[in-house]
């Protein structure tokens, strides 16, 4: 249609968020992309703090089914599945959202990884906790590429670390020796998450 909804507001936000960062979404960027006025915006939208909530819901998606064997992998799916959505739109990093999950999608990924974690006998709280260490984790290597990507290149970066790790560090050292710290791919993702599904086990 012609006329101005909720579906073309959000769409075009994404798209300004992926070009230039969530900073870049205003009410006022998106009149201008969508050629609407920003008070035919506001008809729609009360607010900008509404307006992230809408993209990180957008962004986020539905979760999927997780149907494997067993727990243990179905952790592993819903791990690395939240982790692609989070690196294709990785601005939804920089939204800040308080409190529990008040939006479907939200609500659905927060309902998956319970069910999933139902076979361990954990308690409800403790998966709620496992749940939070686990998005956590998500959340920290999502952000891995901005970081990586700032600190590319030479890699004697790390030469004033090992002078200062030859007396006190030795253990560092000998990572460092060894091309700790100077892979493009930077840590291993899978690393963290088989710790914590370890830890589960026990």
């Amino acid at each position: 249609s012609k006329g101005l909804s909720l579906h073309k507001i959000t769409k075009a936000a994404i798209e300004i968020a992926d070009a230039e960062g969530i900073a870049a979404v205003t009410i006022r960027s998106i009149a201008k992309k969508t050629g609407f006025s920003t008070m035919a915006l506001y008809r729609h939208v009360e607010s900008r703090d509404e307006l992230m909530v809408l993209l990180a819901e957008a962004a986020l998606g539905p979760a999927p089914a997780f149907t494997a064997d067993t727990w243990q992998d179905n952790v592993r799916s819903w791990a690395k599945t939240l982790l692609e959505r989070h690196t294709l739109h990785s601005w939804v990093l920089d939204i800040s959202l308080a409190g529990i999950p008040t939006t479907p999608n939200h609500i659905s990924w927060v309902e998956a990884i319970l069910r999933i974690l139902a076979p361990t006998g954990l308690s409800l709280q403790v998966r709620l906790d496992t749940a939070l260490l686990i998005d956590s984790h998500v959340r920290q290597f999502a952000r891995l590429p901005e970081s990586l990507e700032s600190k590319k290149g030479d890699p004697s970066d790390f030469t004033w670390l090992q002078e200062v790790a030859a007396d006190t560090a030795p253990t560092l050292l000998l990572a460092l020796q060894q091309g700790a710290m100077q892979s493009q791919k930077g840590p291993d993702f899978t690393v963290g998450l088989e710790t914590i599904i370890r830890g589960i086990n026990q």
